[in-house]
């Protein structure tokens, strides 16, 4: 999917309407909180937590460039 080139902090509200909550931190902390409880559990084995990690690291990095480019 492409976003549309309207500018940082519209892209990112287009982005969250569109697509739905992004990963934070502490809903990413959660999961793998779980998986690490049940190793054999489907949230442990199918990598979920592994890819919830990454996108909230992901997004807390896209919200401080967005916020560097608001402060511009």
């Amino acid at each position: 999917m492409t976003l549309p080139d309207v500018g940082t902090s519209a892209t990112r509200i287009w982005k969250v309407i569109v697509m739905g909550k992004d990963m934070d931190r502490e809903s990413a902390d959660r999961i793998i909180a779980a998986a690490d409880r049940d190793p054999d559990s489907s949230t442990a084995t199918s990598g979920f937590a592994d890819r919830a990690d990454a996108a909230a690291t992901r997004n807390q990095e896209e919200d401080e460039e967005v916020h560097r480019a608001d402060c511009y």
